[in-house]
C-alpha cells in the first residue's frame, strides 16, 4: 500500500493492527458509502445499539443554543450513541464553546450523488456548517476535495490558521498532512488520517537470526545485501519447517523503487536534481533491473514466500519481512503484528521513506456558505486538539489517560472513520503517551511525490498511452519476481520501444515541465 490517490484496498477482518492501519486509508480516503440511522454503543458495550440524536433532541437537550451542522457522506460516526454524542457535546460546551453540533451523515449510493447534494445545499443555502468533500469509490473517479475547491464549496483556513487557536490547530497536524491540502498555495481543509503516508522496512527477526547464528550487515538499504543471510535462512528454515525466510507482504516491487508511478501505465516519475519532475521508463533503469534481478533471483531460490506463509509470518515464524509500519506497529525495536501475536524483538531497515500525494478525497472543511464560520473553525480546532473530544468520537469514551483493550479487528474499527484526530487519541499498539511528537518525528523525513497534483493531458498519446499501459500488464509479474528478469526486461523494453514509449515520455515531460514551471511562479 503506498497510499496512492485513488487506490482501494481490502479489509481483512484478521486481528493485526499492521492490516488495520492499512485499511484506514481505504476507509478515509476511498471510504465506505452510505448511511444508517443507528450506531453501535461505546467499546465497553459494543453489543448494544441506540438510536442516535434526532434533530428535535437539541433543543430539548441544550435550548437556546446555536446549532452546527457537519455533512458526510459515510457514516462518520457509527461508533456513537446517542449517550456518546450527549456527552461531546456537553464536552464541547464546558470547553468554552457557545453551541453544539449534529452530525449528518447522508444515504446516498455514491460520491456523485453525494457531491452533487452538497452542490444543491449551497445553491439553496440550507446550512451546513462543515462539510466532508465525500470519498473516491470503485465505480466513480472524482477527485473530490479539488472539485469541492474549484466549485467554491470550501472557505479558505490560511486566514484563520494565522490566529492563536489556528496556530494551536496547525501543531496539532503534520507538516506532509498540511502539504497535502494545499492547493494553489491554500489550504482547504484537514486530511482525516495521521499521517497517509507510510516508512518502508525489512524487519530481521532478532529470535531467528541469533538462533542460527546469521551474519547481517549493520545497514542495510536493499534486498540484494540479503542474499548470503537468506541462503542460509533459507536452508534452516527448509530443515525445521519452522520460519519464512523472506515475505513480502507488498506482493510488488513497486513500493521498493521509491518511485511514483502515472496510474497504470507503468511510467515512473523522478525528482531531478534541480527537484523538477521528471518522467522515465522504469524497466530502463540500472536501479529498478537490479531490483527486479533481485526478486526474481530470491524467487528463484524458493527464499519469498507467499500465500498461506502470511499466517506463519503474523505468528512471528520469519527471518525477514518486507513491509510498511506506523509507530503503532513499530517502536525501538519492537515489532507488533496482531492484538493478539506476539510482540517481536526486530532489527529494522529502512528501504523507503514514506511518499505523500495530493490529497483528493474525503477531506473535512468549513463550508463556504456556512453563516456561522468562525464557529465551524472553532469545532474543527477543538476536535482536533482537544483529546477528550476525539476519544469520544473515535473510541467512544471521555477519560484521555485511558487505554482501550480491543478483543478483535471489528471492535478496534469502530470509530475510525470519525472526524477525530487520531495523534491526540489514546494510545493504540505500541504508540506511545506522547504520540503526536512520535508521528511528527516519524513523518519529517517524508517527501510529497514528484507528481503531486499533477493531471495528463492524454488526447495527443491517448493510442500509444493505452499500448503502453496494456506491455506493462503483460510484464506486471517483474515485480513481484518473474523466471528470468534479464529476458523478460530486454522484451519488455523492446516491446514498449515499439510502442512508441519515447514519443510518450517526451510528451509527458514537456507537460511535467510546463505544470512545474507555473507551479513555481504561483
Amino acid at each position: 500500500m503506498a497510499c496512492r490517490n485513488h487506490a482501494r484496498y481490502d479489509i481483512r477482518l484478521k486481528t493485526t493492527i499492521l492490516l488495520l492501519l492499512l485499511s484506514l486509508t481505504m476507509l478515509l480516503l476511498n471510504g465506505c458509502k452510505g448511511g444508517t440511522t443507528q450506531t453501535s454503543a461505546p467499546t465497553n458495550n459494543p453489543e448494544a445499539v441506540q438510536e442516535v440524536l434526532k434533530p428535535e433532541d437539541y433543543e430539548t437537550l441544550w435550548p437556546g443554543k446555536k446549532k452546527l451542522i457537519w455533512i458526510s457522506d459515510s457514516d462518520l460516526l457509527y461508533s456513537s450513541s446517542k449517550d456518546i454524542l450527549v456527552e461531546f457535546n456537553n464536552t464541547l460546551l464546558a470547553n468554552g464553546a457557545d453551541f453544539v453540533v449534529e452530525f449528518v451523515n447522508t444515504n446516498v449510493s455514491s460520491v456523485q450523488q453525494y457531491y452533487d447534494l452538497i452542490r444543491r445545499l449551497k445553491q439553496e443555502g440550507k446550512q451546513v456548517d462543515l462539510l466532508n468533500t465525500g470519498s473516491g469509490s470503485y465505480d466513480v473517479d472524482i477527485r473530490t476535495y479539488p472539485a469541492a475547491v474549484r466549485d467554491g464549496l470550501l472557505e479558505p483556513l490560511d486566514d484563520y490558521l494565522q490566529t492563536e487557536d489556528g496556530k494551536l490547530l496547525y501543531d496539532h497536524i503534520l507538516p506532509s498532512s498540511w502539504e497535502m491540502v494545499t492547493l494553489d498555495h491554500k489550504i482547504y481543509g484537514i486530511h482525516p488520517m495521521p499521517t497517509a503516508a507510510a516508512n518502508l522496512y525489512v524487519f530481521i527477526n532478532k529470535h531467528i537470526q541469533e538462533k542460527y547464528n546469521i551474519n547481517l550487515p549493520e545497514h542495510i538499504t536493499s534486498l540484494d545485501e540479503l542474499q548470503s543471510a537468506l541462503s542460509l535462512a533459507a536452508e534452516e528454515g527448509e530443515q525445521n519447517q519452522k520460519f519464512v525466510p523472506l515475505y513480502i507482504w507488498l506482493g510488488s516491487g513497486k513500493e521498493m523503487s521509491g518511485y511514483d508511478f502515472l496510474g497504470s501505465s507503468g511510467i515512473a516519475v523522478r525528482h531531478t536534481a534541480s527537484g523538477a519532475p521528471l518522467a522515465f521508463n522504469p524497466y530502463a533503469e540500472q536501479d529498478v533491473q537490479q531490483l527486479l534481478q533481485t526478486l526474481s533471483a530470491y524467487k528463484a531460490s524458493d527464499y519469498t514466500k507467499e500465500g498461506q506463509a502470511f499466517e506463519e509470518v503474523l505468528k512471528g515464524n520469519f527471518f525477514a519481512f518486507v513491509t510498511y509500519a506506523y509507530p503503532s506497529t513499530y517502536h525501538d525495536g519492537k515489532l507488533q503484528l496482531g492484538i493478539t501475536d506476539p510482540i517481536l524483538d526486530v532489527n529494522a531497515h529502512l528501504l523507503q521513506k514514506g511518499m505523500n500525494f495530493e490529497a483528493v478525497n474525503g477531506i473535512n472543511g468549513v463550508a463556504s456558505w456556512s453563516a456561522n464560520k468562525a464557529e465551524a473553525f472553532q469545532l474543527l480546532t477543538l476536535v482536533n486538539t482537544n483529546s477528550e473530544l476525539s476519544n469520544l468520537l473515535r473510541h467512544g469514551f471521555k477519560e484521555a489517560n485511558g487505554k482501550p483493550q480491543f478483543k478483535d479487528m471489528e471492535e478496534m474499527m469502530r470509530g475510525i472513520a470519525s472526524p477525530s484526530n487520531n495523534l491526540i487519541t489514546v494510545p493504540v499498539g505500541l504508540e506511545t503517551a506522547n504520540k503526536l511528537n512520535d508521528y511528527r518525528e516519524y513523518a519529517a523525513s517524508f517527501s510529497m511525490s514528484p507528481a503531486a497534483g499533477f493531471t495528463l493531458d492524454e488526447s495527443s498519446i491517448k493510442n500509444d498511452l493505452a499500448a503502453i499501459e496494456e506491455i506493462n500488464r503483460k510484464y506486471e509479474e517483474l515485480w513481484t519476481g518473474s523466471k528470468d528478469a534479464d529476458a523478460e526486461l530486454m522484451k519488455a523494453n523492446e516491446e514498449l520501444k515499439a510502442a512508441h514509449i519515447d514519443r510518450v515520455l517526451a510528451e509527458i515531460n514537456k507537460q511535467l515541465d510546463s505544470w512545474w514551471k507555473v507551479s513555481q511562479t504561483k
